[in-house]
């Protein structure tokens, strides 16, 4: 877990506080905070929630992205079936944000929420700008608590290209954010399959 290093710890990043992260994931200082990125489809964060009826995710993009990302999130109530829920496509600009990933839930139950990033354009300018997203932090309606949902099951690694990270999976017409799949990339599909923890570091561009 990228919160758990002695470079992210010393930091004081304040996403850290709300979820787990899992994939490709770095600290960025930006607009006063230290916040956490990523350049990756694929990557995730988990939470926990309870006695709240919402749930917000403040995020940024990355200077140097062109292409407006796109998150899936995905919910469990009181230790059922992880399902997802929606899609968000991220405004495209560098301001922090606030993202409503989950609403009506019951206050009286505990829920699990795992948020992917599963579009993000392979002609990105990921190495110099670092164009994708940044969560700066993760937050409950009033009243209402998060605390990272640690998966400590056993963890898989994949490497490659494109077709690894799952850019156009889906093969449908339209924007290549609305056309990737890193939530349904074959590395994620295979790890759920095994009941093992996904790290997909699959970069388009790179095969």
């Amino acid at each position: 877990d990228i919160c758990s290093t002695a470079e992210v710890v010393a930091k004081k990043v304040s996403a850290c506080a709300g979820a787990y992260y899992s994939g490709r994931w770095f600290p960025v200082d930006r607009q006063g905070s230290m916040q956490l990125s990523t350049t990756h489809g694929g990557s995730s964060f988990r939470l926990s929630v309870s006695k709240s009826s919402e749930v917000y995710v403040d995020l940024a993009l990355n200077a140097g992205t062109k292409v407006s990302p796109r998150i899936a999130v995905y919910i469990s109530e009181n230790g059922g079936e992880l399902k997802r829920s929606e899609f968000i496509d991220l405004e495209l600009n560098n301001s922090i944000t606030a993202y409503k990933i989950a609403e009506n839930l019951s206050p009286s139950s505990t829920y699990n929420i795992e948020v992917r990033v599963v579009g993000v354009s392979e002609f990105e300018d990921r190495w110099d700008n670092g164009g994708a997203l940044s969560v700066a932090s993760v937050r409950p309606s009033p009243g209402g608590s998060v605390s990272p949902w640690v998966d400590d099951r056993a963890k898989v690694l994949f490497i490659g290209d494109s077709i690894v990270e799952g850019v156009a999976a889906k093969k449908e017409k339209g924007s290549i954010t609305r056309n990737s799949a890193g939530d349904e990339a074959f590395g994620t599909i295979a790890a759920q399959l095994l009941d093992m923890s996904v790290i997909n570091n699959g970069y388009g561009g790179v095969g």
